[in-house]
């Protein structure tokens, strides 16, 4: 009979420790929750975001301010971007795409085949944080052309 006892008590045991992890880990994640809307909040203008960059969190493997990663953009056309003055996302957001393509233009021939038409809006979703929304976008569309 104590036996019996011995085991309820244990199975009660272990049954509340059990919810008390659950519990710890379900709270957990709705407070990461709760920060990440709130940095949407505050990220869902260009201005702030350009105030706080610093601070801005940034997917795994994506640097700030890294124009490679609007599709169409690879590594040579960054550099003549930067060459031009355009060195983050919010001077590639602010940036018409005619300006674009004469950068290209004057850099040869080479460079006349990419289309810049959609490079300012996939900056502004980068520098507004609206990662969901630019993997979405670039899952869309073919090369980053609308």
């Amino acid at each position: 009979m104590s036996c019996i006892l011995t085991s309820i008590w244990l199975g009660l045991l272990l049954a509340f420790l059990l919810g008390l992890l659950l519990g710890w880990w379900i709270w957990g994640c709705c407070r990461k929750r709760k920060e990440v809307d709130h940095r949407n909040v505050a990220t869902s203008s260009i201005a702030p975001v350009a105030s706080t960059a610093s601070t801005m969190v940034l997917p795994k493997g994506i640097k700030l301010n890294d124009l490679k990663i609007v599709e169409g953009i690879g590594p040579k056309i960054a550099e003549i971007l930067q060459n031009n003055g355009i060195k983050t996302w919010v001077d590639l957001a602010d940036t018409h795409p005619d300006k674009i393509k004469e950068y290209l233009a004057a850099a040869g021939s080479r460079f006349q085949m990419a289309n810049p038409g959609s490079w300012p809006k996939q900056a502004r979703m980068a520098a507004e944080g609206k990662w969901d929304e630019l993997q979405k976008w670039q899952d869309e569309h073919d090369h980053g052309i609308e």
